[in-house]
């Protein structure tokens, strides 16, 4: 009797043992749940800065159908030369001049009134050049046509110092981001504190010439191009600790 007495004891005094020190880890870790959680405050900012493009980059080439594919392929070479040539007298590097697109395959054309087909051969040849005088933009693609180009496309205009207007806008919104806080935070009636973290997302777009026939364009004088502006636009997203 006295040995289940004692067992039983044993049992009561492991269980108040855990009882006690599942109170003492709640108490730890529950005092650590229940601490005062920081109240922040997290608003987007936005910055714009409008630029003037001051480069060019363009897409253009020659396509050429012959009955034999070596006539194709000497003649687009013939005026890929003259295109490079003709950018050159304006001042356009061989190294701003890069092959984008070589192609060569055959064409199949059926007759309507008959069973006999031919083939032709076609031979495209595509450079992407960057223009880094602008101001000669139209003068220059007049001279590609002139030299032979039947297709200019993808026109896209840029800045070359991109990296300081990409600062200006972010400085811009990173104090429009710091008074919109401060104005919701003084609405609600809280202090603003620190600046916890921030964010950012960069943006941007000018505006392309859209594709262009040559054969629209050339004989009429200078091609009429418009730069517009290019839009740098910044995003940021701020926290701050509110009191």
């Amino acid at each position: 009797m006295k040995d289940k007495l004692w067992s039983i004891s044993i049992v009561v005094l492991t269980a108040l043992a855990l009882i006690a020190f599942g109170l003492i880890a709640f108490g730890v870790i529950g005092g650590g749940a229940a601490s005062k959680t920081p109240r922040t405050l997290s608003i987007n900012g936005t910055g714009v800065v409008y630029v003037s493009p001051d480069l060019a980059t363009i897409n253009l080439g020659v396509g050429i159908e012959r009955p034999e594919v070596k006539d194709a392929l000497a003649e687009s070479n013939q005026v890929i030369e003259e295109i490079r040539l003709a950018l050159a007298e304006y001042g356009v590097a061989e190294a701003d001049v890069q092959t984008t697109n070589f192609s060569v395959y055959p064409m199949t054309n059926y007759e309507f009134d008959g069973p006999e087909q031919t083939t032709t051969y076609r031979v495209d040849n595509t450079v992407t050049v960057e223009v880094r005088d602008i101001e000669k933009l139209g003068e220059i693609l007049d001279a590609a046509v002139e030299a032979g180009a039947n297709s200019i496309y993808g026109i896209q205009f840029g800045v070359a110092d991109r990296e300081s207007a990409y600062n200006q806008a972010l400085d811009l919104a990173v104090e429009n981001a710091s008074q919109r806080a401060a104005t919701l935070a003084e609405a609600g009636g809280a202090r603003l504190g620190d600046l916890q973290s921030m964010s950012t997302q960069f943006g941007g777009s000018g505006y392309p010439v859209m594709y262009m026939e040559a054969a629209s364009i050339g004989g009429s004088g200078q091609v009429p191009v418009s730069p517009g502006t290019l839009e740098i636009r910044v995003e940021v997203n701020v926290v701050y600790a509110i009191d």
